[in-house]
């Protein structure tokens, strides 16, 4: 790194934040030695979007209740449902379901994409995805 020109103008400035706040000099150098057990996929919460299925056709003005079933090691944090790429919302707390009506997302068409992403309180996060139709 020392021949790098950008060095110097990093190195001195960390170097002196690291004395600042009581860091050990040469922290860079202090190797971890333990091993991450909790971010791995084996432990992402498990999700099973329950409704709506790709068997039924909804009506575009009906309230269509999202419903999944999740399993997680760890406490869930917050679960994000989006449709089409469409933001829809979010819940923090049981039950992990949510309501829309379809009419009432901007790029919504006759075959959609409901996506939901779920972490929990370690950072995990996991993501499924289905196809639902609307019917014209």
């Amino acid at each position: 790194p020392y021949t790098d020109p950008q060095f110097l103008l990093w190195e001195i400035p960390v170097q002196q934040w690291i004395g600042n706040n009581g860091l050990p000099s040469q922290a860079w150098s202090i190797t971890p030695e333990g091993f991450d057990n909790i971010h791995n996929p084996e432990l992402s919460p498990q999700i099973t979007i329950v409704e709506p299925n790709a068997t039924t056709t909804y009506d575009r003005t009906q309230k269509l209740i999202i419903d999944t079933n999740i399993v997680s090691n760890f406490q869930i944090a917050r679960v994000d449902f989006f449709v089409n790429g469409t933001f829809l919302g979010s819940v923090h707390s049981l039950p992990y379901a949510f309501a829309f009506i379809p009419g009432d997302v901007n790029n919504i068409t006759s075959t959609n994409e409901l996506r939901i992403n779920v972490y929990d309180s370690v950072g995990n996060k996991s993501e499924q995805t289905m196809q639902f139709t609307i019917a014209p």
